[in-house]
């Protein structure tokens, strides 16, 4: 006697339930081993977190042709005063600003009266827990609420979002083209 065909949604179903473990094969494994979710690389697991809301500003590119820059809080440029890190009360002048990103910190800066008391505890915790590499200030001239600036990397949110300003440090601290240990 010959072999029964199974009927077609059933080899269907079995196709499916194959697929369906290898794909959670492939998590565990993953997950196990430290690749998925970043305790591999964290830099890179957080720069795969962020990507979507960052945008690349090219220091080699004339302000004038980025229509995305926020004159506010510069990306690049020429670096010229201090290279500040901390917490600071008043805003930051442009040159302190590119000092500062130029040697490797993250600028987190916000409007004021666009964000509260317990946001700002938030800001101050994510600058504590990345002391030396983050610079926090208000700007009441920024064009969004808050923007997370790097060295040519811009992160502009309609307020700070904790997971994405944690993210934003972790992947672009460090990155300016002048590395410098910071003196406060």
């Amino acid at each position: 006697m010959g072999e029964v065909e199974e009927p077609r949604p059933a080899r269907l179903r079995t196709a499916l339930g194959r697929l369906g473990l290898a794909v959670v094969a492939v998590t565990v494994i993953g997950l196990t081993s430290g690749y998925l979710f970043g305790t591999a690389n964290p830099e890179g697991a957080a720069g795969a977190r962020i990507s979507a809301f960052v945008r690349v500003e090219p220091a080699d590119v004339p302000p004038e042709e980025l229509e995305a820059r926020d004159p506010a809080a510069p990306s690049t440029g020429e670096a010229r005063g201090e290279a500040g890190c901390g917490e600071r009360t008043e805003p930051l002048p442009a040159d302190e600003q590119v000092a500062a990103l130029a040697a490797g910190r993250v600028l987190l800066q916000y409007r004021p009266g666009d964000v509260d008391a317990a946001e700002l505890a938030e800001l101050r915790a994510i600058a504590g827990d990345h002391a030396g590499d983050v610079l926090l200030a208000p700007n009441p001239d920024l064009e969004v609420p808050f923007t997370a600036t790097a060295w040519a990397r811009r992160m502009p949110l309609g307020g700070p979002e904790p997971d994405l300003v944690d993210a934003f440090a972790t992947a672009h601290a460090g990155g300016g083209p002048a590395p410098a240990p910071c003196d406060d």
